[in-house]
């Protein structure tokens, strides 16, 4: 019997890899399981708000292996980026064959026209609420950059305005779901590519919020990603995604 909300997440991803799609009712999946079907009710009310914790559980696991990073305490803010990417990418591995099914705008395809597309699908629903699995992995990394952010405006390694610093979260989570969906694809020896990309693109990303470029980038961002909303006043739209675990509250980062 499955008394945990981790056994539960085992549970469910293993069904979805061996069967390829979700369990047809709760019944059926408590059966498989051996487990009553009020176990299941007591912590999720439905297979929907399941995956969304179990999306925003694999956030939370990367940032404990990041905050455990020897000497992570004294990085840079990039350091601590950097270290968090690699850390949501190991994460990504061990469940490679899950996000391989599961993972939204997934695309075969290894070109930038294809990349680009995808991402500007994926993040155009988050932002406006509609991919509510992905936004409770938002939350849970907006949360995360915050507290970083805090720290490097404390220690006067950003030096640009607050209301621009408010924007970075949104950002890089967008740089996070990129690299996420290029892994997908990265077919090359021991992921070499994605290596490659990660340190590339994360110095180029830093390298522009230090030269206070990040307005232009944001504007661009949600350009590609279909949202028209200014800088200024920037709030997604019919955004219901949940709270920190993905339930009652707006996903706005």
């Amino acid at each position: 019997m499955l008394d945990s909300d981790d056994q539960f997440f085992t549970a469910y991803q293993g069904y979805l890899l061996r069967h390829g799609h979700p369990p047809p009712s709760v019944f059926a999946f408590c059966e498989s399981v051996e487990t009553p079907e009020s176990e299941f009710f007591k912590r999720f009310a439905s297979f929907s708000v399941l995956e969304r914790r179990l999306w925003a559980d694999h956030m939370t696991r990367a940032i404990d292996l990041a905050r455990h990073s020897n000497g992570f305490n004294d990085f840079s803010f990039q350091q601590k980026y950097l270290t968090l990417c690699y850390q949501v990418l190991d994460v990504v591995l061990e469940n490679r064959s899950f996000y391989l099914l599961r993972f939204p705008a997934r695309r075969s395809r290894r070109n930038w026209i294809d990349l680009s597309d995808g991402l500007r699908s994926l993040f155009s629903k988050v932002t406006n609420g509609q991919d509510t699995e992905l936004c409770a992995m938002r939350r849970r990394f907006a949360d995360e950059l915050r507290r970083q952010i805090d720290e490097a405006h404390n220690s006067d390694e950003l030096t640009m305005p607050a209301p621009l610093q408010q924007r970075i979260p949104e950002l890089l989570f967008g740089h996070v779901l990129w690299l996420i969906q290029y892994y997908l694809d990265d077919e090359s020896e021991g992921f070499e590519k994605t290596d490659a990309l990660v340190e590339k693109s994360t110095r180029l990303a830093f390298e522009a919020l230090q030269s206070n470029v990040i307005g232009s980038g944001l504007d661009l961002l949600r350009f590609l990603a279909g949202d028209r909303v200014s800088l200024s006043g920037f709030k997604p739209r019919n955004s219901k995604c949940g709270s920190s675990d993905g339930e009652g509250s707006s996903c706005g980062s």
